[in-house]
């Protein structure tokens, strides 16, 4: 019977799935239905030996030896062999298996660790529970052996039954008890001795493996016997079932501890287990941290009434020497004391107790005392001590739980230390917190005589910060109530992968990968090592939180190493730039712990609503300012100023409101703010000193460039009479430096700063000779506004040629003069003439000057010699960031009329950052790297003008065209001698394209400046539309507004084949793009009605959807278009098959999508319908833009053509045809001669004709009927 029951056991579990807590051998297999618990834990409680089969080959590469000798192996599974027993052939403390040999009575070592402590690998299968340890013993090939343990269920308690050792494997056949699974009860006890604090974190401390295989016995004072179990049943007793039971001395048997009712929790003293029974009976079980004992055993305490009490002393009831230190009150409010956690030293405290002892007391905070001499106490991790000058020292209390919030009270509890005097407990320690304006330490209250000691810690650490949970990736933020949507982070597409020294990540949060990971599901982050080994460190949630102005995301997964699960924290910034098509999570570090990962991805979605202002103006002189530079997506600008009531920070930042940020918390229409440092970080203490709303950009105030934002805050001081605090600040070029502002003075609550800046200098004038360029002269030129450093020294180990189109060779170096030239000494670029003479020319002074301006670096090569013109040659060498396939190295451009030779040089040292050419919208991708172009610029004439143009790069050099280097936009003009001039930078490949209701567009900014006198550089932006004929299309020009040429594009690039949804209808004349208009591909009209325009990949695999039974069914996908300019509506006629609830017609819908203002907009809905038609309305703004160009530009359409061209069209015709017919007789002809009374003879015969729809939605048709009989012949008719 035994037999069948093991095989229906390993029947049922053969296929389910496993689970590990790999600390203390507690195992977990789960299937659909129901969850089994392995508590293995007991077995290493003491040490196990078994006697070795030797099975390893002799051959003389083995760790293998002969003679008259005897192997035994000695286990301790999830310990240690050395802490349960002193075998000196064990020495490893972290060995878990070793073997050892007898010979002639003698013992020696054999392999000292064939299985470390720290379970590896472990799998389920046939009713065998596989554990799998990793040794550190060498065999062969700098391979180690490893320990195979294979247990399996039997009915009795048993040891090893049998072990071979086989060439760098130890295998060991266990079958005990011990490996059935927990049953009833037990099976729900198991769980609660996991015990979780308050926090971040649980499992602070675990009870599992103090459950015994049986029972722990305990003597009482009165001659009497305790049995009692820690979180499981009696076994082997006279009181099974029963969790603790007494027997007195004339043998009755009382039952003190039942499993229903059972509690564990964290008490104030310690880890505490109450039992209840019948009759009001109370069993307590007290645990006490005593690192020095790896299990130990109950000891009775006390009976008071029908409670009784028992200690229990053991290491397992050790927290960790450290605990969370965050905690949450009921308002949601964030406590984080953290800062207050000492990694050296320890808070000290000096105080007299009693009136009479002078003592000192050392804390730390949720975390055990850094070493001191006197509290070396090895009772565990002690977190407060007392010395006293007499020499002696207290334990009060241990690191047993973080902070609490009690009754608005924030305060953190010590337990467990020594024994109070009075016998009636230990020595324990509160400490209160009040929230003040600075750190603060903690002061001595009380110690009271039941031994509680009580301290006061004001600290601005205590201060609450403001936090709000949120589910489904959307949280509000508590001050301003602004909802944060984090949906769109999930990308249905691929996953973002980011490379880090720790492996590869695979994110996508707000839902699962799309790759698989470790053939798991439910997986958000997944983590690649080197060796292809994949670890799902984070699983899906979508809880989010904010906390003080950042938003974060926290995963937890599975163990990156064993005994080690893994936590992803994702905190994402505010970037008012921080586009999804463009950024990625960034890997910052591993925290603490080698299995917590830190990634911060900055972000557009955890900014509140924001617009960016002008940011530029003009001088009298017409000098232009752009301040735009200074404007940080990213940051603020950060000013402390020191006054008599404490810190003062200003945060700024120019045209744009205040980045939203973590403590950086002002209004959302604030450009400069004011936080008073000595105040505590609360949610209001932000003043706003301005609104950007507000601000009507830069401008010049008796000669000064000046920003001002008003409407702040109300003013608080009584002299002023303003209503509100503003902020003027004054701008002073400095063409060295960025620099940043500087506080200056409060007026009248106008708070005055100053900044001198090189962005506060005339637009041009850095490059333009106005003033000196800032260079290194050492080949390296920095970028002054992101600081990053160009270096070329690697191009100046040779000297370069390059050929014009006359066959002149331009020989030149880089940053230096040329080796081997014909031209004089000094010389950096020296021209070899192919035909003329002289030979050689000096085509400029080489230099190491390299300069930077945005989009290119650039060496000028000057005072060459003399050219025809009577000014010295130069040579102008611009080196550009290229595309990743474009050949590098120099290229001749052109010489200009004023002796200039221009050179491009396409090179990877050029480049700060690409652009990334890849738009990614939720689910939309749209790549257009396809359409930049490596040689060959996209070129459009336009009358005299000529554009040149590539895509997210600059444009490929051409002979002739002397465009600035690195643009990806230029205009030129072209001479009659086919020569080109005038050339234009139209803006530079900076930013990555955008969608813009739905339209794909991509801006190129910083071009020349504008010729039309007004304050802005050329730009230039394309907006791409799709058109599957198109490939690749081509650049249309269309217009000039504000300095910007404006071009369209139509290509198959932007199509639905790069996961842009196609939303096109057809019918037999037309086809109509909905993709403009449609915010979303599904409609759910009611629960019987969906309806997708943009697919027809639905439910039913039609655009419009009914469901009847329970059963989807189409109503077609033959449509028909027909325009209302009556009623600015347009109408889609939907055919299907036959209806199946009416014999002779067809299933059918109408949606009629009707021009509306935002007002009135509203979402699709049923109009009216039966069983085998449907209307549909739908009141659209989107849709008033396409019905007027339709007006505009179809005079015929399907379904809809104008009345009055299709009367007289069609009058006409008749006319003709009529008058045709009746001139055939003769007779006819001679009364036909005046036009009236021949057209009153003729009749308008068979013919319908559809005119515009009626406002009632019905087609008109207009019927004609005739008298039979045309003429006898054409050519009657022809000879009129």
């Amino acid at each position: 019977m035994a037999v069948i029951k093991l095989l229906f056991f390993i029947f049922v579990m053969s296929h389910e799935t496993f689970e590990l807590d790999t600390s203390n051998c507690i195992f977990k297999v789960s299937n659909s239905s129901a969850a089994s618990y392995f508590d293995l834990s007991s077995l290493s409680r003491q040490v196990w030996n078994i006697k070795v089969a030797d099975e390893r080959k002799l051959d003389g590469s083995r760790n293998s030896r002969g003679g008259n000798r005897t192997l035994f192996a000695f286990m301790s599974p999830c310990s240690s062999v050395k802490s349960r027993s002193n075998v000196d052939y064990c020495p490893d403390e972290s060995a878990s298996v070793c073997i050892a040999q007898k010979s002639g009575g003698v013992w020696s070592r054999e392999l000292p660790n064939l299985g470390t402590d720290v379970l590896n690998k472990h799998s389920f299968a046939n009713g065998t529970l596989k554990v799998i340890l990793n040794g550190k013993e060498k065999c062969v090939n700098d391979k180690n052996y490893e320990t195979e343990i294979l247990f399996s269920c039997v009915e009795k308690f048993d040891g090893p039954l049998m072990a071979r050792l086989s060439d760098c494997s130890f295998t060991v056949y266990w079958p005990t008890k011990i490996a059935c699974p927990l049953k009833g009860p037990d099976s729900v006890l198991v769980d609660r001795c996991l015990l979780q604090t308050e926090g971040e974190n649980s499992g602070v401390v675990d009870l599992r493996p103090l459950r015994h295989p049986q029972y722990y016995s305990v003597h009482s004072p009165d001659g009497g016997l305790f049995y009692l179990n820690i979180c499981a049943t009696l076994k082997n007793s006279t009181c099974d079932g029963s969790t603790a039971c007494k027997h007195t001395k004339n043998g009755t048997v009382v039952i003190i501890g039942s499993t229903k009712g059972t509690n564990v929790r964290i008490a104030d003293d310690g880890p505490l287990l109450v039992y209840k029974a019948k009759g009001g009976i109370l069993t307590r079980v007290e645990f006490v941290c005593n690192v020095s004992v790896p299990f130990g055993e109950p000891t009775f305490r006390s009976e008071v009434g029908n409670t009784y009490t028992f200690e229990f002393q053991s290491s397992h009831a050790c927290p960790k020497g450290i605990v969370d230190c965050v905690v949450y009150d009921d308002q949601a409010n964030k406590f984080d004391l953290s800062n207050l956690r000492r990694e050296i030293g320890n808070w000290e405290v000096r105080a007299e107790v009693h009136g009479r002892m002078n003592s000192t007391f050392f804390i730390n905070v949720c975390k055990s005392l850094n070493p001191v001499r006197m509290c070396n106490f090895k009772d565990g991790p002690v977190g407060v001590c007392q010395t006293t000058d007499a020499g002696t020292a207290i334990n009060l209390g241990m690191v047993i739980k973080g902070p609490e919030v009690t009754n608005g009270m924030l305060q953190i509890s010590y337990s467990g230390g020594s024994l109070c005097p009075n016998g009636e407990g230990r020595y324990r320690t509160i400490i209160k917190f009040q929230c003040t304006n600075t750190k603060g330490a903690p002061i001595f209250e009380s110690q009271s005589a039941d031994c509680v000691t009580s301290f006061i810690w004001p600290t601005n650490i205590a201060c609450p910060m403001k936090v709000a949970k949120g589910e489904n990736c959307m949280v509000v933020e508590p001050i301003y109530s602004h909802q944060f949507d984090m949906t769109s982070l999930h990308n249905s597409k691929a996953d973002y992968v980011v490379q880090t020294e720790v492996g590869s990540f695979r994110i996508n949060l707000c839902g699962s990968l799309v790759a698989p990971c470790d053939n798991k599901e439910n997986i958000s982050v997944c983590l690649e090592k080197e060796d292809k080994q994949q670890i799902a460190v984070g699983y899906t949630t979508k809880e989010i939180s904010y906390v003080n102005g950042g938003i974060r995301i926290e995963l937890h997964g599975d163990d990156c190493i064993p005994g080690e699960s893994s936590t992803v924290l994702v905190l994402l910034m505010c970037n008012h730039h921080g586009y999804l098509s463009s950024t990625k999570p960034k890997f910052v570090s591993t925290l603490s712990d080698s299995c917590k990962f830190l990634f911060i991805w900055e972000l557009q979605l955890a900014c509140p609503s924001h617009e960016e202002y002008p940011c530029t103006t003009t001088d009298k002189e017409g000098n232009v300012y752009d301040l735009s530079i200074l404007s940080n997506p990213a940051r603020n600008y950060k000013i402390l100023r020191k006054t008599d009531t404490g810190m003062l920070k200003y945060l700024i930042n120019i045209c744009r409101p205040l980045v939203f940020s973590y403590g950086e918390t002002c209004e959302y229409s604030s450009g400069m703010c004011e936080y008073n440092m000595s105040e505590p970080l609360i949610s209001n203490n932000f003043r706003n000193l301005g609104d950007v709303t507000d601000s009507l950009g830069p401008s010049f105030e008796n000669g000064v460039l000046t920003l001002q934002y008003s409407n702040g805050a109300m003013c608080r001081d009584p002299k002023s009479d303003v209503g509100h605090y503003s902020t003027t600040i004054t701008f002073y070029c400095n063409p060295y430096e960025l620099n940043e502002p500087v506080f200056e003075d409060v007026v009248s609550c106008n708070y005055k700063f100053s900044w001198r800046t090189v962005a506060a200098c005339p637009v041009g004038s850095i490059h333009n000779g106005t003033f000196p360029i800032h260079n290194n002269g050492n080949c390296t030129a920095e970028n002054f506004y992101t600081k990053h450093l160009f270096d070329l020294t690697s191009l100046m180990s040779k000297d370069y040629n390059v050929t014009s189109e006359s066959g002149d060779v331009l020989q030149f170096s880089v940053c230096r003069i040329l080796e081997k030239s014909p031209c004089e000494n000094g010389t950096g670029a020296c021209i070899l003439k192919n035909n003329d003479e002289p030979k050689s020319i000096s085509a400029g002074i080489g230099n190491a000057n390299l300069e930077y301006r945005i989009g290119a670096l650039f060496l000028n090569y000057s005072e060459g010699d003399l050219c025809d013109v009577g000014v010295p040659r130069n040579t102008l060498i611009e080196f550009v960031c290229g595309m990743e396939n474009v050949t590098d190295g120099p290229k001749y451009v052109d010489t200009t009329s004023n002796c200039t030779s221009m050179i491009h040089w396409f090179t990877q040292l050029a480049c700060e950052s690409h652009v990334d050419c890849v738009l990614r919208e939720g689910d939309w991708e749209v790549d257009l790297t396809s359409l930049s172009r490596t040689e060959n610029s996209y070129h459009i004439i336009n009358g005299k003008s000529e554009f040149f143009i590539n895509v997210c790069a600059p444009i490929t050099p051409l002979s002739g065209l002397s465009c600035p280097g690195g643009s990806a936009a230029c205009i030129a003009e072209r001479e009659l001698d086919g020569s080109l001039v005038n050339e234009s930078s139209l803006g530079y490949p900076v930013i990555t394209p955008r969608m813009d209701n739905k339209k794909v567009i991509l801006k190129y900014y910083h071009g020349s400046s504008c010729p039309f006198g007004q304050e802005v550089n050329l730009s230039s932006s394309f907006v791409f539309s799709c058109d599957p004929k198109a490939d690749p299309g081509q650049p249309v020009f269309n217009q000039i507004e504000d300095c910007e040429y404006q071009f369209s594009w139509r290509t198959k690039v932007v199509c639905g084949s790069h996961n842009m949804p196609s939303c096109t209808l057809v019918d037999k004349s037309q086809e109509l793009d909905l993709f403009d208009i449609t915010p979303q591909s599904e409609y759910e009209i009611t629960s019987s009605y969906i309806m997708r325009l943009c697919t027809v990949e639905s439910v039913c695999n039609g655009i419009v959807c009914r469901q009847i039974n329970k059963t989807w069914e189409s109503l077609g996908n033959e449509t028909t278009l027909q325009y209302d300019d009556s009623s600015n509506s347009l109408h889609i006629y939907i055919t299907g098959n036959a209806c199946q609830g009416a014999q002779g017609e067809n299933s059918s819908a109408h949606i009629q999508i009707m021009c509306s203002d935002a007002a009135t907009a509203r979402d699709p809905y049923i109009m009216s319908q039966n069983e085998c038609d449907v209307t549909i309305g739908w009141n659209l703004p989107a849709i008033c833009q396409i019905i007027h160009d339709h007006a505009a530009h179809h005079d015929v359409s399907s379904g809809g053509i104008n009345t009055a061209a299709l009367v007289v069209s069609m009058l006409f015709i008749v006319i003709i045809i009529t008058l045709g017919a009746v001139l055939r007789k003769q007779q006819n002809r001679i009364r036909c001669r005046n036009f009236f009374s021949c057209f009153a003879l003729s009749r308008y015969r068979g013919h319908n004709f559809y005119s515009k729809l009626s406002s009632g939605g019905e087609v008109r048709m207009m019927n004609a009927s005739a008298d039979t009989g045309f003429g006898e012949s054409d050519e009657e008719m022809i000879r009129i």
